[in-house]
């Protein structure tokens, strides 16, 4: 080991037994991941359906998740118990409100987050529910921040779409009674097939608190092959092996929209830049099913073939930074890492088996490593040597060293070393 890398490793062992003393605790950034997912009248046909929904979930690992098309408490009790806590304990559900055939549901990591308070608002068709969280170890243990969630009327044509203004509006009566730092996102499947739809333009254009559509993806986009890469519905092209509506990928149904002041640096609760996406959309399957060629390199193998047959919806994700107390990660930086600095925020998912993705967050171009050690302070994997452009930016770990070999499950640490700055975060193993 050269004489940098040791200096890197011997301080990194003499902050991990300091950061064990009850009184270590700085601040530092850290992140969540949110998702939604349009589950598909679950648990209808959940024997077919449950393991690929398993294998999707367990692959996103999302710290906060909410369904729609439940139809009952039995399909949230199958969600937790056969899917999410096949992978993780953490995980619990919030009270499940059933007012129609289908329904919302949101489940969440509770080692990460605790749900406060849950309120509906009725509308004509279906109740838009939210949820209101406390973040367990951000640095202002106040804060909290409220995700919607709703699942629009369907279908084209003018009929339609002033049911699903007549919708939204329910949430802008109600965003209306709120103050101007009330923070919240608005999720589901929002069935609007461009961006002229009157509810579209009511949720980006008259809300008393903002929202913003992270994509900022304004336009026509409805069978249009310009917006390959966000399109959500449908994994399939026809009824042939697949679930639920077919035409392959060709609407942008399902949404995450978030309010104004989580855009920007040095709030309490920040977009991730780059982080939105259509899970296991790379935009070469326009009207195609999901699992044709080519094959999506983004995703591990396999997963085409769970997002296929599990529902007619890809799910959509995004990530939230935030100032954290805490010393589970970054514990080799000297200095507090805030927002507006670069950022080491997670790998995920974590735990993970076989592939891990690091993100990070880097202002501007700069020469940069990204290396995987083991407890013993060996180098397992270099992941990046050399200049990096600004911005958001996630690399994949396929759990192997350099020689190409897998490593043994257990606890590894990925270091960030820029100019001056130097990052860490844990990552587990699991086999």
């Amino acid at each position: 080991m050269n004489t940098v890398k040791k200096g890197i490793m011997i301080k990194f062992f003499r902050l991990w037994f300091v950061a064990l003393l009850p009184f270590a605790s700085n601040a530092q950034v850290e992140s969540l991941t949110v998702m939604t997912y349009n589950m598909l009248n679950f648990p209808s046909n959940s024997s077919a359906r449950t393991e690929h929904f398993k294998n999707v979930l367990q692959e996103i690992q999302p710290d906060i998740f909410v369904a729609q098309e439940i139809e009952s408490e039995l399909g949230v009790n199958i969600i937790l118990s056969n899917i999410l806590h096949a992978f993780s304990l953490e995980y619990e559900a919030g009270d499940f409100v059933q007012v129609a055939s289908l329904n919302n549901a949101v489940f969440y990591r509770r080692d990460r987050v605790t749900l406060e308070s849950t309120l509906s608002l009725s509308t004509d068709l279906r109740e838009i529910n939210g949820y209101e969280f406390s973040i367990d170890n951000h640095a202002d243990s106040t804060f909290r921040w409220t995700l919607f969630a709703t699942h629009l009327k369907a279908s084209i044509g003018s009929k339609f779409a002033r049911r699903r203004w007549t919708e939204v509006a329910r949430l802008r009566a109600y965003i209306v009674g709120q103050d101007s730092t009330y923070h919240y996102g608005f999720a589901g499947d929002f069935n609007f097939y461009d961006a002229a739809e009157p509810g579209y333009t009511l949720l980006m254009d008259s809300m008393s608190v903002e929202l913003i559509d992270p994509l900022n993806a304004r336009g026509d986009w409805h069978d249009n092959s310009a917006y390959a890469g966000v399109h959500t519905q449908s994994p399939c092209v026809d009824q042939t092996g697949c679930v639920g509506a077919n035409g392959g990928l060709d609407d942008r149904f399902d949404f995450i929209l978030l309010s104004h002041q989580m855009f920007g640096s040095g709030y309490p609760l920040t977009y991730v830049a780059g982080s939105y996406e259509a899970f296991g959309n790379d935009g070469q399957h326009f009207n195609k099913n999901i699992n044709d060629a080519p094959v999506n390199e983004g995703i591990p193998n396999g997963m085409a073939n769970a997002l296929f047959g599990a529902s007619d919806h890809l799910p959509v994700i995004l990530r939230l930074s935030y100032p954290a107390v805490s010393a589970t990660v970054d514990i080799l930086a000297d200095a507090q890492v805030l927002p507006g600095q670069p950022q080491l925020l997670s790998n995920y998912p974590n735990p993970f088996n076989p592939y891990t993705y690091v993100r990070f967050e880097i202002l501007k171009s700069t020469p940069m490593t990204l290396t995987v050690y083991n407890l013993l302070g060996q180098e397992m994997a270099r992941l990046h040597e050399g200049s990096i452009n600004g911005g958001f930016h996630e690399i994949i770990w396929n759990g192997r060293d350099g020689a190409g070999q897998s490593v043994a499950s257990g606890l590894y640490i990925a270091v960030l070393v820029l100019p001056n700055v130097t990052q860490t975060i844990k990552m587990v193993l699991l086999k």
